[in-house]
């Protein structure tokens, strides 16, 4: 049954290594300051965007080729009755594309995680948008839930091009919402004066003082005392902020809660495979 799935799947998971293997040499690149220098507009918007939206569709079209294929053509009738469990078929075919895209996505991440540190004192972009969502461990997450969404729909309707676009439609408000910030309410944020906090610290609250009255949400760009130009003093800013200490507790919390996602829909899609499939 292993070496079936393998050739049936064995394209998919070429294309797998090989995105892997062109994000991991952009990266590499992008370091070394030979695809553009750090901070210009292929390192910052560039990459990340392409690392974020990239893995996803891979996840979709791995996902698709998992089951639609045979669904489609009810070739999985004359597998099921080759003394091959319903069981033992579901998790054989998932496991042949599943591993080998969910450590392409940790290697990719790893990968950007080194590409994007900076020096100490000089801060860091690693919880922000969309730096946050393509290091670390986080894309293992995001891909498997979109290959798990794809998985299920190929079972449930038997066509590969709507298990593609279906999955990564219901991905998207995911994504949104990591992208707009979920993260800072993984833990209450710290607060200090402005000057006092660190770098690289994610900043999510800004807090003015007004007197006896106490602080009050502003914008700290619209105030007439404009840190933004260099006028006013940054002591009278309170602001609520991330350290980015916490950008690994974050990161396995994030993994934590798409792999759960991924989890609910991988147990829907095998009971699918051995309850309704025929």
């Amino acid at each position: 049954m292993t070496w079936l799935a393998w050739r049936q799947q064995r394209a998919h998971v070429l294309g797998i290594l090989g995105f892997t293997v062109i994000a991991c040499a952009l990266l590499a690149l992008a370091r070394l300051g030979v695809l553009d220098p750090i901070g210009n507009f292929t390192h910052t918007v560039l990459l990340p965007l392409g690392l974020l939206g990239g893995p996803a569709v891979v996840g979709a079209l791995a996902g698709a080729s998992v089951f639609a294929p045979d669904v489609e053509r009810g070739s999985h009738a004359l597998t099921l009755t080759q003394s091959v469990s319903r069981n033992r078929w579901w998790a054989t075919k998932v496991l042949v594309t599943g591993v080998p895209l969910a450590l392409g996505a940790l290697v990719t991440g790893l990968v950007a995680t080194w590409t994007y540190e900076v020096e100490p004192g000089r801060g860091s972009p690693s919880l922000m948008s969309p730096f946050f969502q393509v290091q670390g461990v986080v894309p293992v997450g995001h891909t498997l839930v979109v290959f798990a969404a794809a998985a299920l729909l190929g079972l449930l309707r038997g066509n590969a091009l709507l298990a593609v676009v279906g999955s990564l439609l219901a991905y998207l408000p995911l994504a949104m919402a990591s992208l707009l910030g979920l993260r800072r309410y993984y833990a209450p944020p710290l607060t200090g004066r402005e000057y006092e906090v660190p770098p690289g610290a994610w900043y999510v609250t800004y807090l003015q003082h007004r007197g006896p009255e106490g602080p009050v949400a502003a914008d700290p760009c619209a105030s007439p005392d404009n840190p933004c130009t260099g006028e006013g003093l940054p002591g009278e800013w309170t602001v609520g902020y991330h350290p980015g200490s916490r950008f690994w507790p974050f990161q396995f919390v994030e993994l934590g809660i798409f792999l759960a996602l991924a989890a609910v829909l991988l147990a829907a899609g095998w009971w699918v495979a051995g309850r309704r499939l025929r």
